[in-house]
């Protein structure tokens, strides 16, 4: 077992452990700056000053951003356990625990992401804020944006979806137009919009969007019947 020492705030957290409190953070149940402990959650992936965390299974309201500050030492697989404050950034349901507590208790293989199309996110994304989910759609790349940011569009339903680079290297110039066929990643909200951090390997590849014709013969289509 090994402790991530982030000193400073002492929190008031009763002992017993609290199932579910993800799910509470994301459905309203706790007040803004209230202290919060979730117990056995797994990190699903990290950056340099935090990491995505899940309650098991994955499912709608089951992770969430963890805010942590530099030189966590967290890695994905790692299950832990994290006291820390829930905040709102600008939007986001996060656990501030740069200053609370994060123990680390086993590490494993990481979760699963939650499968879905496009269509059934864009029903109420808040659902999947801080989620690992993975988009069944094909898409077409439609824009680039600054900060690494970029769009597709659903060859399904038309959606557009914005995606983020924490992981995975955004898109080119001339890859505009390009297809992949599902994608993987952590929801986020940031700047009034919901967008898939793509996994590093979240799209297997961009693959040319049109589909070559084949010469048949009338003969070898009605012995298709």
């Amino acid at each position: 077992m090994r402790k991530i020492a982030i000193a400073g705030l002492v929190l008031i957290i009763a002992a017993a452990a609290q199932a579910g409190v993800i799910s509470d953070l994301q459905q309203g149940v706790y007040e803004e700056g209230a202290p919060v402990e979730a117990i056995g959650v797994t990190v699903v992936d990290v950056t340099g000053n935090g990491a995505f965390i899940t309650e098991v299974p994955v499912g709608p309201y089951s992770g969430c951003w963890a805010f942590l500050g530099s030189d966590h030492g967290l890695m994905p697989g790692d299950v832990i356990n994290i006291q820390g404050i829930y905040e709102e950034y600008y939007g986001l349901t996060e656990i501030n625990a740069a200053d609370g507590v994060v123990e680390v208790t086993s590490s494993g293989p990481v979760p699963a992401p939650y499968s879905l199309t496009t269509a059934e996110l864009m029903v109420d994304p808040e659902v999947f804020e801080g989620v690992s989910i993975c988009l069944t759609d094909g898409f077409q790349i439609t824009q680039l944006f600054d900060y690494g940011e970029w769009e597709a569009e659903s060859v399904e339903t038309g959606e557009l979806v914005m995606f983020d680079d924490f992981w995975f290297d955004p898109p080119t110039e001339d890859q505009i137009g390009m297809c992949f066929n599902s994608v993987c990643g952590a929801l986020t909200y940031s700047f009034g919009a919901y967008k898939l951090e793509v996994y590093a390997d979240g799209i297997t590849e961009y693959v040319d969007c049109t589909v070559a014709t084949e010469a048949t013969t009338l003969t070898e289509i009605k012995a298709l019947f």
